[in-house]
């Protein structure tokens, strides 16, 4: 899709709730919330204080900036889900209007969403992230760690992915899962 077809969209006809639709869309992408103003800077080619006014005051950047923004969520989107059909059109009437998300495998954030609601992708993840580290380690997560111990397990680090923002394949994570399921299999949890 060329970037010339989502100008048919005017910034200036924004619904309200212009930053939870971003935000739903980078959630989608995986991004983590920590760092999401140097990301739209760069993105965008904006100022870091620029990126921040597009969530505190709720609305879209200008018409030339949006464009950007739209073109570098397609790519984002098209590098992690490349067998997804969304447009650059679909990014950018969600992002102005509203309506069906279309990132895939993106969780809607409203009010009526209990805390723990993950989207399944996002929780099969985490249980293949926490049954791989626990091969690693010599550990069958079923057959070595009781249930209870588990389930506090699998919300520790869905905790430490969705609150903290730590990817669930980094470092930081692969040890600290690591140590959660040592702890787990001795009853510390």
């Amino acid at each position: 899709m060329q970037l010339a077809e989502t100008k048919k969209y005017s910034v200036s006809t924004c619904e309200p709730g212009f930053a939870d639709r971003l935000n739903n869309l980078l959630d989608g992408l995986s991004m983590r919330v920590h760092g999401r103003f140097t990301v739209i800077e760069k993105w965008c080619e904006i100022s870091n204080s620029g990126a921040r006014l597009l969530f505190k005051e709720n609305r879209p950047p200008k018409q030339n900036t949006f464009e950007l923004l739209i073109k570098q969520i397609y790519s984002e989107n098209k590098r992690k889900f490349d067998h997804t059909k969304v447009t650059e059109n679909d990014i950018a009437h969600y992002l102005l209007h509203g309506g069906r998300n279309p990132i895939p495998g993106t969780v809607e954030k409203t009010p009526s969403r209990e805390k723990g609601d993950l989207d399944p992708l996002v929780m099969g993840n985490i249980y293949l992230t926490v049954a791989n580290l626990a091969k690693d380690i010599g550990l069958d997560v079923f057959e070595d760690i009781e249930r209870n111990q588990l389930k506090i397990l699998y919300n520790k680090v869905t905790e430490l992915h969705t609150e903290r923002g730590i990817e669930l394949d980094s470092t930081q994570m692969s040890e600290l899962v690591k140590v959660l399921l040592k702890a787990a299999q001795s009853y510390l949890l």
